[in-house]
């Protein structure tokens, strides 16, 4: 103002004016010291106005209610205030209120400290956006909201905070795009935006964070390739982007962030090999590469990273042995292989990681015993092994980790094996082993060392004995076994563990085993046994264990069930059982898991079942269950899993499942239930898989649940809640649409040979090998020889009108998803000639509508189940060229359809059925290069449509029948084998 004025004298005044305006000029400046307060003045000024912002935001933020107020809007000084730091001059330089109750939203005044360096409100609960007011805040140097309820997107403005060296924006449920302007934070150490709903790509303009220490944006919806620009970060200390959608493979230039101390890339998209550069983060601390799509063997220049202590490499499809120099890496505390191919044995030396705590190597492909020298890790808390091949006995210390899944392995303890053989043994037992050896078909045992020999019975392969020569423990699982179990069984009556799962056991369950009344594991799972289970069983008063899922098991669940109040887990799933749930489990107060699913049962959930207080895991799917869920099962508070699905159960959705602190697997699908879904729900923490497709639900879906890693929410064609104001009802149509992209995405897209019009706004039927119908429902999709990788997505189940799934020659992988079953119309699946391996999902029993199921040329394991004979529409069966074992069921021998049974170069035994031979539509019998025996049934005389025969390359037995030289195109001259002329 005074320069101004001495301009405008200059211009105005007259020839002397050059002194006039000096002397003028000089007044006017003495008045202006003269009206300026003091410094102490400017102070309180200052002062004054803050405190005016602070008491804005004391009312926006529920004030009265914080947890603590001390001094707030009193008369004493600001600094006084609780969470209020200033400097010299009065002026509000740090606001930190963490976990104090705040509520409300932001008010844009906040802008108006000016001074304030610190502002952290994380763990309140602060609604609404961030206001944009806070880009003027020219010296904020820290910025942490974090944990609170924020919406919106970032504010442009956030960019201009140039001092900025933390932002921490995490556990909001702020939405958009990571703004690029967060790159011009030349100060920034520190960007954490976890746990939010961040979407499209990471922006390549945070490579220009050249002091960032630490990048943190897991759990949010990122897409593309993790940006090649990120490799200028040399100072980066941490970088975590776990739980989003990002595709291509691991940067090598990683291995070129030489400080980094955490690398979390787990639960993304990531395909390929682990680059071996990883090698050379020699600070790494933790590595998660988890639930992605790896494959390759662990790289051996990891054994470089001597500081790691945590190692997670689950859910892959990495292949190769556990490399035994993981031993050593000395600090390791966690180390996670599981759900992988990986082969061969455990290796010993990972007894020397006696640091570790977490040991997980479950669905694998490994063989051999298990190591004593894993007992040597006694930091052990969670140890998981099932799922894979392993024999002989679980080392017995290993019991005393407080979280393992040993009893799944169906293998004793090794504290029934003696050191040395005892100098005398139970001619009995021998004689009811040799009897058991004769009845089962001992000579084809796929182990039978030892056995019928002079040696001792201990030294019988599965055999172990006490100190009194008894035989204690009879492990066979898996071994072959086939026939009908032995009465001579009972006479075993020192046994305390049986073990005869996965075989082809058939007929009825002994009553004589209910003589072995010091068992207490007894596990027949996975057989071929029939007939309700026997009474005499409940004389088993000792028994722990009960498993006799997968078997062909009829009657009610037994009421004398009650009387076994050892039990701790039992499993009937998989049966014909029918009747209710019997009110005497309720007895069972030590009941840890409780199996009763895929069988026949009627009435309703028993409340009762709210009186087993220890138990983790109810499972009554599959049934025909009806009435609502009851209130009673809120008592099991230790419940981990639960699983409904598949019933006739009404009502609402309880609310109270929310108040189960340990639920983890809630499955509710394929009901009857209605109305909305609970927001108490969101307090499901530990929640990591949530179906509720196939009921009659509305309203929207609860944010917290969006985050939930294994969800069919996407099915229930609901709105999000946060977004019911702002957008319309999803369409079936966009659920079609979900469903196409997410598979789009998971089978490599973009490298497709013709991906014509995918992803575009053209209608369906525009897309590449899509089809609809006249309502625009996807009804056909072709991918014929397209050039797919990748998984299956779960998605592909939500295509519910499909007709015809054809993916046939491809480059697809992994486990066959279980939604496909969902697929309610469909008529043919062609998956041949890809690499899909695992089973056959029980799922697929289905699809009643299936005419033709083509998965020649692939990698799937296990025996062809009989609930495909319950498909009666099946036209062509096509299984050849896979690792398919066990027997030819009885049960195909319904197909009375069937067209093409090809079942060639697989390792399937046993005889073939009779029943085959009243298929007679049958053109194409193709079964040779397996290892069928026995008698070529006379039944298949009866084939006389047959064009195409095989059944070469098996070892049959006999004569071949007369007829079948008839078949146009066979191969009989090829067994050594004559006819059955007379």
């Amino acid at each position: 103002m005074c320069a101004a004025l001495i301009g405008l004298l200059a211009a105005c005044g007259p020839p002397d004016v050059e002194d006039s305006t000096r002397r003028l000029g000089e007044t006017y400046a003495s008045r202006l010291a003269a009206a300026a307060p003091a410094p102490e003045a400017v102070a309180r000024e200052a002062s004054a106005a803050d405190r005016a912002t602070l008491t804005a935001f004391y009312r926006a933020t529920g004030g009265p209610s914080w947890t603590n107020r001390r001094h707030w809007l009193s008369e004493r000084p600001v600094r006084e205030w609780f969470g209020v730091t200033v400097n010299a001059q009065g002026r509000v330089i740090r606001l930190v209120l963490d976990a104090n109750g705040l509520n409300g939203t932001l008010p844009a005044t906040l802008g108006d400290l000016d001074a304030l360096r610190t502002l952290s409100l994380r763990e309140n609960q602060l609604q609404g956006g961030i206001p944009a007011a806070l880009g003027t805040l020219s010296n904020l140097r820290d910025l942490d909201l974090a944990s609170n309820q924020l919406t919106g997107r970032i504010p442009p403005t956030i960019s201009d905070l140039s001092a900025l060296v933390v932002l921490n924006l995490d556990d909001n449920e702020l939405r958009g795009e990571i703004p690029p302007g967060l790159g011009r934070l030349a100060n920034l150490e520190w960007l954490v935006l976890n746990r939010n709903g961040f979407q499209g790509e990471i922006p390549a303009e945070l490579g220009n964070l050249a002091n960032l220490r630490g990048l943190s944006l897991h759990r949010n919806q990122l897409e593309g390739v993790i940006p090649p620009a990120l490799s200028g970060l040399s100072n980066l200390e941490s970088l975590n982007l776990h739980a989003n959608q990002l595709q291509g493979s691991i940067p090598t230039w990683i291995g070129r962030l030489t400080k980094l101390t955490t690398l979390e890339l787990s639960a993304n998209r990531l395909r390929g090999e682990i680059p071996p550069q990883l090698g050379q983060l020699v600070n790494l601390e933790r590595l998660a590469l988890g639930e992605n799509q790896l494959r390759g063997e662990v790289p051996n220049e990891l054994a470089a990273l001597g500081q790691l202590q945590v190692l997670g490499l689950y859910n892959n499809q990495l292949e190769g042995e556990v490399p035994a120099w993981l031993a050593d890496l000395s600090n390791l505390t966690l180390l996670n292989l599981r759900a992988n191919q990986l082969r061969g044995r455990i290796p010993p030396e990972l007894g020397r990681l006696v640091n570790l705590r977490h040991l997980n190597l479950g669905r694998n492909r490994l063989q051999g015993p298990i190591p004593p020298s894993l007992t040597k890790l006694t930091k052990l808390e969670k140890l998981g092994l099932a799922g894979n091949s392993l024999t002989g006995c679980i080392p017995t210390p290993l019991r005393e980790v407080a979280e393992h899944n040993l009893g799944e392995l169906a293998l004793p303890f090794c504290d029934a094996l003696r050191p040395e053989p005892s100098a005398v043994e139970s001619a009995d037992d021998r004689n009811s082993l040799i009897a058991l050896y004769n009845a089962l078909d001992g000579t084809a045992w796929t182990n039978n060392d030892g056995w019928l020999s002079d040696a001792p019975i201990s030294e019988w392969y599965g055999v172990l004995t006490d100190d009194d020569g008894r035989v204690a423990v009879l492990s066979l699982p898996g071994n072959g076994l086939r026939g009908r179990v032995p009465r001579e069984l009972g006479n075993l009556t020192g046994l305390l563990a049986l073990y005869l799962g996965g075989n082809q056991l058939q007929g009825p369950i002994p009553p004589e085993v209910g003589q072995l009344v010091n068992l207490q594991q007894l596990v027949l799972r996975q057989n071929q046994l029939e007939g309700a289970i026997p009474p005499e069983l409940s004389q088993l008063s000792q028994l722990e264990t009960l498993y006799l899922w997968e078997n062909q098991l009829t009657g009610p669940v037994p009421s004398w069930l009650g009387q076994l109040t050892s039990l701790k887990k039992l499993s009937l799933s998989q049966n014909r059982l029918d009747g209710g749930i019997p009110p005497e489990l309720a007895n069972l107060t030590d009941l840890e898991w409780l199996w009763l699913g895929d069988n026949r049962l009627q009435g309703s959930i028993p409340g009762f079942l709210g009186q087993l207080p220890k138990l983790t895991v109810l499972a009554l799917g599959g049934n025909e269950l009806a009435g609502e869920i009851p209130s009673e099962l809120a008592a099991l508070t230790e419940l981990e899993w639960l699983y409904l699905q598949h019933n006739q159960l009404d009502g609402a959705l309880p609310a109270w499942l929310g108040e189960l602190p340990n639920l983890k697997r809630l499955w509710l699908a394929g009901n009857e239930l209605r109305g909305a879904i609970p927001s108490a729900w969101g307090e499901l923490r530990t929640l990591v898989w949530l179906t509720l497709s196939g009921n009659s639900l509305t309203g929207c879906i609860p944010e917290e649940l969006r985050s939930v890693p294994e969800t069919d929410l996407v099915e229930l064609d609901l709105a999000n809640c946060d977004e019911v104001t702002s957008a319309p009802r999803r369409t079936t149509g966009a659920t079609d649409r979900d469903a196409l992209i997410a598979f789009y995405n998971a089978t490599g897209g973009p490298g497709w040979k013709n991906n014509d019009k995918w992803l575009s706004g053209a209608p369906f039927g525009e897309w590449h090998g899509v089809k609809t119908d006249d309502n625009g429902r996807v009804v056909w999709l072709d991918m014929f020889d397209n050039g797919l990788v990748g998984v299956l997505p779960a998605a592909i189940g939500n295509l519910s009108y499909l007709e015809s799934l054809n993916l046939h020659h491809n480059q697809l992988h992994g486990e066959l998803p279980p939604e496909l079953g969902n697929l309610s119309r469909l008529q043919w699946l062609a998956l041949s000639e890809n690499r899909f391996e695992g089973e056959l999902p029980s799922a697929l029993a289905r699809l009643t509508f299936l005419q033709g199921l083509t998965l020649h040329d692939n990698l799937m394991r296990g025996e062809i189940p009989a609930w495909l004979g319950e498909l009666a529409y099946l036209k062509w069966l096509i299984l050849s060229d896979n690792d398919l074992e066990g027997e030819i069921p009885a049960d195909l021998g319904e197909l009375a359809n069937l067209d093409a049974l090809i079942l060639f170069a697989n390792r399937l035994h046993g005889t073939l059925p009779a029943s085959l031979g009243r298929l007679t539509k049958l053109t194409a019998l193709l079964l040779q290069d397996n290892q069928l025996s026995g008698e070529i049934p006379a039944e298949l005389d009866q084939l006389e449509n047959l064009e195409t025969l095989g059944l070469s390359e098996n070892d049959f037995t006999g004569c071949v029948p007369l007829k079948l030289y008839d078949v146009p195109k066979h191969d009989l001259d090829h067994p050594e084998l004559t006819s059955c002329r007379q």
